[in-house]
């Protein structure tokens, strides 16, 4: 059984996922998904909501896409990077922009895990299991 399965009703701190996409039916659905699975979720539909959310809550893993009005998500990335108070919050970047440098952009910001769109349930759970390691595992 994987971390995230396991973490269905056994007592634990619901970890926190803040999803940064100025899509609101993909929010919407990456929400449910994690809520099934006890994930506390905020949701930012721009960087700089993002940024105001930031201010009150510290989630324990990042989800952005990188394609946004304004700003994209690799700004973010590169703002949170450095910042001490963000050093051990992973950031997973989504992007239905598979190409190379698309991905080379986003390891190059900073990001922990790129996760192509579109993609499963399974997938988002795992990429989430992987950055958060023990964390999930209760180890």
């Amino acid at each position: 059984m994987s971390g995230y399965e396991s973490m269905q009703g056994d007592g634990r701190i619901a970890l926190s996922v803040l999803v940064v996409d100025d899509e609101p039916g993909f929010r919407r659905i990456v929400r449910e998904i994690l809520e099934t699975y006890r994930f506390v979720v905020h949701e930012a539909g721009s960087v700089a909501e993002a940024q105001s959310v930031l201010q009150t809550v510290r989630p324990d893993v990042i989800l952005v896409d990188v394609m946004m009005p304004e700003m994209d998500g690799l700004s973010l990335v590169q703002a949170l990077t450095p910042n001490p108070e963000y050093l051990h919050v992973p950031i997973v970047v989504t992007s239905a922009n598979v190409q190379a440098s698309n991905k080379s952009a986003a390891w190059m910001s900073g990001a922990d895990a790129f996760l192509p769109k579109p993609f499963m349930a399974e997938e988002l759970l795992d990429v989430i299991e992987y950055v958060l390691g023990d964390r999930v595992q209760g180890t």
